[in-house]
């Protein structure tokens, strides 16, 4: 592949920019100079960038699919298949030894089968020998992946510890569930689509927590839909992208061939996290035949159905239940001018901050949530540019560095000169948050407090990370995409729609705890403004008949609620902008404190 590239005569950076961003040096060293099998998407989009016709793509693709194929059979799988296709004459003719032999391989099969079925591993069914290319799965929708990653889309039924043991319970359920759907004949299918998987050392996701956070919200609105008097049922399928979401493209296209009959997609929810590649799979999705989507978790500005977030036209269809990273910091910024308001007033007097900021991912995209969020410090209508222009202190750091701790110690150190800054401002991924703060403790001027202001990310640090110190006060202010205990709060007009949300969550067995980042919660009222809308749908007014909704039903309905047409969701009661998809609500966004 390193030739092809060479033959054509071009640089890596200009790779790149024929790919328009989606092949950084870093992807293209990180897939080429290993020993493994790259990904099939990386494979299609570097030869794409090539300059390739579609034969020779088509010929890169089909030697990519050979190489991917499992080693011939061992040995003793080669025994049995000869032993159960050799006639019973030529069977009756071998040495009674060997016979036993063979009887006592073919029970070992069996067993082995049947105990990985009860395990949850894989579906108890037999499997081609080709299913080592298909997750050790008969669902041709499935795909083993680089370093043995099963990505693609399943219903549950191929096993509930497909994409790791932190899903297996959830997975369960909503392969029950499903089950329970389609046996009335009645229903349809949503998708929940995302990087289920844990990621790979050194990666943002926190060891598939964050997925199975969003699963059991998700199952929660699914079994709640079915459970109603509606006689519409909802079949919930998993499409995973994979850790980093590079298998995005081909999950997305699997998920494009099931509208219609027999899947009857209609919609997905959750679309992952604010990267590149939600951004890529959200436009292809809102391609013909376009599927309506409802994000759960993504927050970064303009990543919407404006499609502002890269300037490449709208993206229609696109609906999103979680506060964006704008209006997370406006709260903030309310918050600190009342804090402030004691001081002076004059300009020599307010507090000031330093902007620290991280751009790209782990793998080298670009990172829309970090950026999003450093232009929205910068923004001077949210109200906190004033600061930052007091300090005049600008920091980046590269997360692709091989020594990120030793980037963000010259950082924390560097908040310790002439002049100390009272705030830091934080646009970063929470993964190198927890080595930040504790970078900070042991900073020169550490008996100086500092406050540092980050974004919903935050919500996933550890409860006792941070302990009141007064040997080194540090306080972090961030505003989560649902707090339970706001919500929990008799303050909330709203509370008896979350209540009831995290009565049905305990009673499936899910920690409660599992609230708290808000994920669960997000995820839930994705999936449950899409049941909302196919309720609705699921009737003929005129006729007053029963109807199947379609894909065309949820994305007329995603524009019309508004007004009374509201979702009442367990983060509380909300409409969808008819134009730019986002949330809008009464409810006040409050920002927490911690410690």
């Amino acid at each position: 592949m390193i030739s092809l590239r060479t033959s054509k005569g071009l640089t890596l950076e200009e790779l790149n920019k024929r790919s328009a961003g989606r092949l950084p040096k870093s992807t293209v060293s990180n897939n080429l100079n290993k020993n493994t099998l790259p990904a099939r998407d990386f494979v299609k989009r570097y030869v794409r960038a090539c300059g390739v016709d579609d034969d020779e793509a088509a010929r890169w693709l089909s030697a990519w699919q050979t190489l991917s194929r499992p080693p011939a059979p061992a040995p003793w799988r080669r025994l049995v298949a000869a032993f159960a296709g050799t006639p019973r004459t030529l069977r009756g003719s071998l040495p009674r030894g060997s016979l036993l032999a063979l009887i006592m391989a073919v029970v070992l099969i069996v067993v082995i089968v049947w105990w990985r079925g009860e395990r949850g591993d894989s579906a108890p069914s037999a499997a081609p020998a080709s299913s080592a290319q298909h997750c050790n799965t008969a669902n041709q929708d499935l795909i083993t992946a680089a370093k043995g990653e099963c990505v693609g889309v399943t219903d549950g039924s191929d096993g509930a510890g497909l994409f790791g043991p932190a899903l297996r319970p959830v997975m369960a359920k909503i392969a029950a569930e499903n089950k329970k759907a389609v046996k009335t004949g009645r229903y349809v299918t949503i998708a929940f689509l995302g990087p289920l998987t844990s990621a790979p050392d050194g990666g943002q996701d926190f060891t598939g927590g964050r997925a199975a956070h969003e699963l059991e919200g998700a199952f929660i609105a699914q079994k709640t839909a079915n459970d109603s008097r509606n006689s519409l049922k909802v079949r919930l399928v998993l499409a995973n992208e994979g850790s980093d979401e590079t298998s995005w493209e081909s999950t997305v296209e699997t998920l494009k061939k099931m509208v219609g009959a027999p899947h009857r997609l209609v919609a997905v929810a959750g679309l992952g996290l604010s990267q590149q590649e939600s951004v890529d799979a959200a436009r292809l999705l809102a391609k013909p035949p376009a599927i309506p989507m409802v994000a759960d978790i993504i927050t970064a500005d303009g990543f919407d159905a404006t499609g502002t977030i890269d300037g490449k036209g709208p993206i229609p269809g696109l609906a999103r239940v979680a506060p964006n990273v704008s209006d997370q910091l406006r709260a903030i910024s309310k918050e600190l001018a009342e804090r402030y308001r004691l001081r002076n007033g004059t300009a020599d007097d307010q507090p000031s901050a330093a902007l620290v900021r991280s751009e790209v991912t782990f793998n080298g995209a670009l990172d829309l949530y970090t950026t999003s969020m450093a232009n929205a410090f910068k923004n001077e209508d949210l109200g906190l540019a004033r600061y930052l222009k007091k300090a005049n202190l600008n920091f980046g750091f590269n997360t692709k560095a091989t020594n990120t701790a030793a980037l963000l110690k010259t950082i924390s150190d560097g908040l310790c000169g002439k002049s100390i800054p009272d705030m830091v401002f934080y646009a970063g991924r929470a993964t190198y948050l927890p080595d930040f703060l504790d970078l900070l403790k042991k900073r020169p001027c550490h008996k100086t407090k500092i406050t540092v202001v980050t974004g919903s990310d935050a919500a996933v640090l550890p409860a006792d990370l941070l302990a009141p110190d007064d040997e080194a006060p540090i306080e972090v202010i961030y505003v989560p995409l649902a707090d339970p205990k706001h919500l929990d709060s008799e303050d909330n007009p709203d509370r008896g729609l979350y209540t009831d949300f995290k009565d049905a969550f305990t009673e499936e067995g899910f920690p409660v705890a599992h609230l708290d980042t808000g994920w669960a919660i997000m995820a839930h009222d994705a999936v449950v403004t899409l049941t909302t809308i196919l309720g609705k749908a699921a009737n003929d007014p005129r006729t007053g008949k029963e109807v199947m909704p379609t894909a065309d039903d949820v994305s007329g309905g995603l524009t019309i609620l508004s007004s009374t047409n509201v979702i009442s969701g367990a983060s509380g009661i909300f409409n969808i902008h008819p134009e730019t998809g986002n949330r809008s609500s009464t409810r006040e966004l409050k920002p927490v404190h911690r410690p």
